[in-house]
C-alpha cells in the first residue's frame, strides 16, 4: 500500500528551501528519486529512513556517504589482498568500487528479507557514481531482481537516488524539489526534469529557521484541512 512522508522542507542549515512541496508518496516497488545536485536527494533520503526506524520500520541503508567509507577502508587492504592489489596498482576505478562495495553490502538486503519484516525499506544513495553504460543495466537488473525475490507476504520498498538516465528509464520517478510523479521515457523529458530541478534550486531564497518553521506548519495545517 502507499506510504506518504511529510518532510521537513528546508535543508539542514535552515538557509533555503529544499522540497516545495514536502509531501511524498511512494509505492511498493522501484521508485527513482530524481533532481540537479544539490536539490535534496540524499537529505530526502535520510530524513525517511529517520521517520521509518521511529516507527520500528525494517530499513536498509546504502549511502554514498558510508560508501566512500568502506571504500576508503577497502583500499587500505581490509581484507581482500586481491582489491589492496589492485589499489596499489591504480587498476580500480570508482566505479568497481562501487560495484565491490553494493556487492559487499546485498548480504543486508538478504537479511532483512528474512527477518519475517512485513514492510522492508531499502533506500540507495549515489550507486551510480562513475558506472559504465552496462554496468548502469546491472545494477538496474539487480533492483529489478531484488523486488522480485522479496517475500510474498511482505512489502518492499527499493527508493534509490540517480544522475543517470539509464537507471530512471522506464521506472516510477520522483522530482524532489515538487514532490512530482513521473515515468521517465526519453532522454529528453530526463534532460528536461533536471533543468527544471536546477532552476527551482537556483531559484530559492535564504530564509531564516523561524521563517520556515511557520511556513512548514502553515503547509501542514492546510494539506490537513484539505477532504
Amino acid at each position: 500500500m502507499p506510504r506518504t512522508f511529510e518532510i521537513r522542507p528546508y535543508d539542514d542549515n535552515c538557509e533555503r528551501i529544499l522540497y516545495k512541496k514536502p509531501r511524498f508518496t511512494f509505492q511498493p516497488g522501484v521508485t527513482m528519486l530524481l533532481g540537479c545536485n544539490r536539490s535534496g536527494k540524499t537529505t530526502l533520503l535520510r530524513r525517511m529512513a529517520d521517520v521509518l526506524r521511529a516507527e520500528g520500520v525494517c530499513v536498509v541503508e546504502i549511502m554514498k556517504q558510508q560508501m566512500d567509507n568502506d571504500m576508503s577502508w577497502l583500499s587500505s587492504g581490509g581484507s581482500l589482498e586481491a582489491l589492496s592489489i589492485q589499489v596499489s596498482r591504480g587498476t580500480t576505478s570508482e566505479g568497481e568500487y562501487a560495484k565491490l562495495v553494493l556487492s559487499g553490502l546485498l548480504p543486508k538486503v538478504g537479511q532483512a528479507m528474512r527477518s519475517g519484516a512485513k514492510e522492508i525499506w531499502l533506500l540507495l544513495d549515489g550507486l551510480d557514481t562513475s558506472l559504465s553504460e552496462d554496468q548502469l543495466d546491472d545494477i538496474s537488473g539487480l533492483f529489478d531482481a531484488i523486488v522480485e525475490t522479496a517475500p510474498k507476504d511482505a512489502e518492499l520498498y527499493l527508493v534509490a537516488t540517480t544522475n543517470q538516465f539509464t537507471l530512471a528509464k522506464g521506472r516510477r520517478a520522483i522530482r524532489v524539489g515538487d514532490a512530482r510523479e513521473l515515468t521517465v521515457k526519453s532522454f529528453g523529458a530526463y534532460r528536461n526534469c533536471i533543468l527544471q530541478s536546477a532552476k527551482a534550486r537556483n531559484a530559492a531564497k535564504e530564509v531564516t529557521e523561524s521563517q520556515w518553521e511557520r511556513r512548514y506548519k502553515d503547509m501542514t495545517d492546510s494539506s490537513t484541512r484539505q477532504p
